[in-house]
């Protein structure tokens, strides 16, 4: 019969606490914390500059087996049994095949109201900060379905995530709509007090749920070359004709 060889996985036997230096096992961890939604993953550090690897945890689920194992568990999807990356992650958080987890940075993560509206405060916050010297045009916004419109959703409150922005950016206009699934760069769970290199991201598209992906039309700014001439005059046209190709009485502008 067909071959039952299983999946690529991961397998992470314990976790050593940053602060304390303590080791626990997955069952201890739950014990002195509790069993989380999401456990969130963050490349190590760099050896050289200490920095931490990423700008905030990429969101895994541990197989329902792991509490039995007393272990997390990973087990590989088929997009991500192929992949390989720098250390235990590929550029798209997917975990890696082909490395070890070990020093990695973990958290534990639950989905809550409260953990959203604050994430979407500081990132609304944040993100008009890094704006402050951009002419902003407009802004689109799609937002997952659990998160609204109604009061009813799972954040308790009326258009949450519009009104967020709209607090922040009182003069753009924002167009959008709810999705049951929503199409943008992989969500990454926020570090702490730790600050993100920038808001802006680009790749690492995946469809998620849970989300709110939006984008800003900014004017982009450009220095224009100092030998460049903005008007049709004649003598304008001439001067630059005559700087590009030299004198050339076939090029003569009348």
């Amino acid at each position: 019969g067909p071959s039952q060889q299983p999946p690529p996985y991961h397998l992470v036997k314990s976790v050593r606490h940053v602060e304390t230096g303590k080791i626990f096992t997955l069952r201890e961890l739950a014990n002195q914390f509790h069993h989380p939604d999401f456990i969130g993953l963050q490349r190590p550090a760099n050896p050289q500059t200490g920095e931490r690897g990423d700008d905030g945890f990429f969101l895994h689920q541990p197989h329902p087996l792991s509490f039995q194992l007393n272990a997390y568990l990973f087990l590989l999807n088929q997009n991500e049994a192929g992949v390989t990356g720098e250390g235990a992650f590929a550029n798209n958080g997917a975990l890696s095949a082909n490395a070890s987890l070990q020093g990695a940075y973990m958290d534990l993560l639950d989905l809550t109201a409260e953990s959203c509206l604050r994430d979407m405060d500081s990132t609304m916050a944040s993100l008009r900060e890094e704006t402050e010297d951009e002419d902003v045009l407009g802004a689109i916004m799609i937002s997952c379905a659990a998160r609204g419109p109604s009061a009813s959703s799972m954040l308790h409150e009326s258009m949450a995530d519009a009104t967020r922005f709209a607090k922040e950016f009182s003069n753009v206009p924002c167009l959008g709509f709810y999705a049951g699934g929503e199409i943008g760069p992989l969500a990454l769970a926020a570090v702490g007090d730790q600050k993100r290199t920038s808001l802006f991201r680009r790749g690492q598209a995946t469809l998620q749920g849970f989300t709110a992906v939006f984008a800003l039309f900014i004017v982009p700014k450009f220095r224009l070359p100092q030998d460049l001439l903005l008007n049709d005059d004649p003598n304008s046209v001439n001067q630059y004709m005559e700087h590009k190709y030299g004198r050339d009485p076939k090029l003569k502008v009348a």
